[in-house]
Formats: structure tokens, sequence, C-alpha cells
């Protein structure tokens, strides 16, 4: 059986409109700032040379989403429950947004790739859990609170986690797991269910258990991690909305990568490679950090001007 999505039981009500899901909402930098810097240190813990990041966006048939049938469940029962009261503006904003990709034979991915040390149990448990960081004190990115970033790229909300890494006995291991934000809703027996859900081996399971993750990994995934030669992770994004179409996405992430990793580039600690479906294959090496940042400085001047 593929990874399935099972949401623990709630503590209190939650709606679909959160912080955590909006104060990055349309903005490429701290999404793919924070993707990045998780590459490279993922990288550097694994001593495989430079950093080699892949973003590739695709479109998915929907029905190829693990956990989809699982979303759809949970989401509808919360939209009944929610709509039965008051909604604020930004609750049915963020219910449109999720309305309108599921409608959709295709949903859009951004998926990340990177052949750093991957994801155990525990490095997978500090990604999910908020607060915790899979970082030292000398390190600029952070799992936990970071992760989060990458849900204002989704606009289902819904990010999937992969990764081969190796064991103590050098054996090499798979372990997948996901996290969908949305809302809570009541159980008809009593009680409810939260708004995360979470790939786990069971619904019986949660994340304080040993080892909840499944060890298998979607065949949705494999195609990603079927470009990691020794150990590695992707993490994706479902429903990618684009950054909200601010600027080309591709420009977008180029712009970024040579803003803020910059030195790591030039140094040639990290090679960021760009695919689409139109056919697009683009790298980000010293070579091209120069035109990148020259056409951001243009870029910034037209914005000041009101010009393009």
């Amino acid at each position: 059986m593929p990874p399935d999505l099972h949401f623990s039981a709630a503590s209190q009500p939650q709606g679909f409109a959160t912080l955590a899901t909006s104060q990055w909402d349309g903005h490429p930098e701290p999404v793919i700032r924070e993707l990045l810097q998780n590459c490279l240190d993922a990288a550097e813990d694994a001593g495989q040379g430079p950093a080699e990041v892949s973003f590739i966006i695709r479109d998915v048939p929907q029905d190829m989403i693990p956990g989809i049938s699982s979303y759809r469940k949970h989401f509808r029962k919360a939209v009944e429950e929610r709509t039965a009261s008051t909604q604020s503006e930004a609750e049915k904003l963020v219910i449109e947004r999720i309305e309108r990709v599921l409608s959709g034979q295709s949903v859009r991915v951004l998926s990340c790739q990177d052949n750093g040390v991957g994801l155990d149990a525990e490095r997978m448990s500090r990604l999910l859990t908020e607060g915790n960081t899979d970082k030292g004190g000398n390190r600029a990115g952070s799992f936990g609170i970071g992760h989060l970033t990458a849900f204002a790229a989704s606009d289902l909300r819904y990010v999937f986690y992969a990764g081969i890494s190796r064991g103590a006995s050098g054996h090499l291991g798979r372990l997948a797991s996901a996290h969908a934000i949305l809302a809570s809703r009541k159980l008809s027996g009593g009680g409810g269910l939260g708004g995360h859900g979470f790939w786990l081996d069971g619904p019986e399971l949660t994340l304080f258990d040993e080892a909840p993750y499944p060890d298998r990994v979607p065949a949705f995934l494999e195609q990603e991690l079927g470009g990691v030669e020794r150990t590695g992770s992707v993490v994706c994004l479902i429903g990618f909305n684009g950054f909200r179409a601010r600027e080309d996405s591709i420009r977008a992430i180029e712009r970024v990568a040579a803003k803020n990793f910059l030195v790591a580039i030039w140094q040639g600690r990290m090679v960021v490679r760009i695919h689409d479906n139109s056919g697009t294959d683009r790298t980000i090496s010293r070579n091209r950090l120069g035109p990148i940042l020259s056409r951001d400085k243009k870029r910034a001047r037209g914005e000041q001007t009101g010009g393009g």
C-alpha cells in the first residue's frame, strides 16, 4: 500500500487560515532560500563535494498524488464544518485556492532534490516538528520552523519529503513522509481530528513513535530520487502556485540562488539546476552569476521607477 495521510486527534479547533502558511505567501525569497540552505548544509554534512541541487517544475496527474483521497475527505469535512459558522476573508481565500487545485485533472509540483546526507527517522522527526532544529548553532538555515516556509508556495499546503540515507551499518535505507496543513474537524462519534496530517505507517501511530514513517517511497517520488547516486533527499511542494506569478518562477529561483548563495556558487560548493515541463534546462554556476545579478539590478530599478 502507498503511504497514506493520517490526521491525529485534535487538542483544539484550528481554521484554514494560519500564520505559518500565510506570512510568506507570494514571496519566493524565503521559500527558495530555506530549501537551498538546507541542501547546502546536508551536502556538507555528507562530505560529498559540492551541493548539487535540482529544482523541477512539472504537472502530475492528480490521481498519482499519494494520500490525495484522504486529503480530499478531510478537506471536504472540514469545509462543511467551517462554512457552518462565520469565516474570515483569509479563510475563504484558502478554501477557494484548494478547491481550484482539486478541480483540475493535474497538479503542478515544484520539487527540490539534493545530494546531501538524506533523511532518517530522527532527521525526519526534527524536520516535521515545529520549533525543533536540525542545525548546529553556526548554521544559517533551520529545519522545524524553517520547513514551514515551503507551504507558502503550495496552494494545497501539502509538502512531501523523501530521502536515502546511510545507517550505522552502512546500509542505504529509504524513508518518506509528508505534511498537510488544513483545518480541524469534528468526528461523528465525538472528539475531533486536528488540521495537521502526516504520512505514517498506520493511523495508530504519531510523530512521537520511534520510527513512524513509511520506508516505502511512492512511485511519484522515485522519479526524483532516481537522480540520487548515493544519499540525498527530495522535497515536493504540491499545488505549486508559482509564487503568485510576481515574476517568472525559473527567473525567481535563479535570482534567489545567485543573490543569497553567491559565495557558495562562486567557490564551487554549490551548483543549482532548474528544469520544467517546457524543456527549460538551466544551470546556475560561477559563469552565470554576473548575468543573473545584472538582470536583477535592472528589474529592481524598473520596479522603483514603475517600469518593466
